[in-house]
């Protein structure tokens, strides 16, 4: 079997477009026996062109344009000794592991079909409706998909959103929080729905709420960053709701994150402003010095972490939850990103080390084998306290909470050749280079994937035929 490199629309990376073009892609030739299948072509063809992105992405075609489906064999693919194929790597319809409290939904940007499994997942009539999904978001117990037509599709816990306003049409956007989706309108309005007790839109609010390109949601406030750069909250006045001791910083804000009952703005000139409640990380002052250059913020229930544009951290909050770093802060340099459970933080460096601080109990305290980690390419995290890790080689390390996430024992021996994992409240999930779905964990959270094999089958069958 001879290959030839087609060409990619998205790569993994920024720049490896260029760095394609200006490579020539010769011809390859690939061995396999009789008795292999598409998944086996696949990875051969993935390693012999050098292909960008994970195998997930990955699709062959032949000559004429048909679409090969991994699960199937080379000889019920109709496959010719010397045939010539293209392997095509496109990014923008990767797989996408969306999970909630308690459920997960496997999709990707244009699908038709969804699998869901798990406390909240979405019954038949909902997946007749989701058709062309462009977006999935959610909240603490319910999932909202934006179509490609302006329409939303919501299932789960009617009280946290699973129930969208009657005749709402024309979305752009939706920002899922704690307990309430906000949308916004092609017209620029703002609808909410969800528990709305206190992070209800008041009257009079619309002509503030215009022009939004941002929402954060806290558990009992809200706020909305604008295109102008100013920011307008909503809610318990405790908790966040309330911006009057801030707004005249709130200049020319970049972005917002919130925690349970706080808010933080990271300004154009990378400072930092917060508000709301001080045990929830409402109050900065006593590293607001040290919050200069922050390229992006991450929240846990009760803290916040930031990442500097030197790679080092700076925490703020309820120590106890993490946000005391001092403990490991030698060791936090070169980071690349910050994951975090209900009480605690894990940061991912660049040498593929996890670093974690916050509760014990939580997930916050490191074993040898967890120090000893390198190449690490994916960190993932139960809100419960359960930690996994995808290495470099496609093997997964778990720790933590052994409820919830932090023992695969059961699924160990399936957890290689891993490309994605997907976290709940209290599980995980990983996909396999062939497709197949491996799920461990809490099974009320997601924990067992088993009830939807046959909808996984129909789910590869749709994503390997879209051209």
């Amino acid at each position: 079997l001879g290959f030839r490199r087609a060409t990619c629309d998205v790569v993994a990376k920024p720049g490896e477009a260029q760095r394609m073009k200006e490579k020539a892609y010769d011809p390859e030739e690939v061995s396999l026996p009789e008795t292999s299948s598409v998944a086996d072509l696949r990875l051969a063809a993935k390693k012999a062109l050098d292909c960008p992105g994970g195998l997930l992405t990955l699709k062959l075609c032949t000559a004429d344009g048909r679409l090969l489906d991994p699960q199937t064999s080379l000889a019920a693919a109709q496959l010719k000794e010397s045939e010539t194929l293209s392997a095509i790597v496109s990014e923008s319809s990767s797989p996408v592991l969306t999970g909630a409290s308690s459920s997960f939904v496997l999709w990707y940007p244009g699908c038709d079909r969804v699998v869901t499994w798990g406390a909240d997942e979405a019954d038949m009539f909902v997946q007749l409706q989701l058709r062309n999904v462009q977006d999935i978001q959610t909240t603490s117990g319910a999932f909202c998909a934006l179509l490609a037509d302006g329409r939303v599709v919501t299932w789960g816990k009617r009280e946290l959103g699973g129930e969208a306003p009657r005749h709402l049409k024309d979305v752009q956007q939706v920002f899922g929080g704690f307990q309430d989706f906000v949308a916004i309108c092609k017209d620029g309005r703002l609808v909410t729905w969800g528990k709305q007790e206190e992070t209800g839109l008041s009257r009079g609010m619309d002509d503030q709420l215009r022009d939004v390109q941002q929402v954060e949601g806290g558990m009992s406030a809200m706020a909305a960053l604008r295109k102008d750069g100013t920011v307008v909250a909503w809610g318990n006045p405790n908790n966040g709701g309330d911006i009057s001791a801030v707004k005249d910083k709130l200049q020319n804000v970049r972005c917002l994150k919130a925690s349970s009952n706080a808010f933080a703005a990271i300004l154009q000139d990378g400072s930092v402003v917060t508000w709301g409640h001080p045990r929830s990380g409402g109050d900065c002052s006593k590293v607001q010095d040290r919050l200069k250059n922050v390229k992006e913020i991450q929240s846990g229930l009760h803290a916040f972490a930031a990442i500097l544009e030197d790679g080092r951290v700076v925490t703020w909050g309820n120590p106890k939850n993490g946000g005391d770093s001092r403990r490991v802060q030698g060791e936090l340099h070169d980071v690349r990103s910050i994951s975090r459970t209900v009480f605690a933080f894990a940061a991912l460096r660049a040498d593929g080390a996890v670093i974690p601080w916050g509760n014990p109990l939580a997930g916050g305290e490191a074993s040898k084998e967890v120090i000893a980690l390198r190449k690490v390419q994916q960190l993932c995290t139960t809100r419960m306290g359960g930690l996994a890790a995808l290495l470099e080689d496609g093997r997964v390390y778990a720790w933590g909470d052994q409820k919830y996430g932090g023992n695969p024992e059961q699924v160990l021996d399936q957890l290689h050749d891993i490309q994605l994992l997907g976290c709940t409240d209290g599980a995980f999930a990983a996909l396999r280079s062939d497709g197949s779905l491996w799920t461990w964990g809490d099974a009320k959270s997601g924990g067992d994937s088993s009830k939807v094999e046959e909808q996984l089958k129909e789910f590869w069958k749709e994503f390997y035929s879209q051209k």
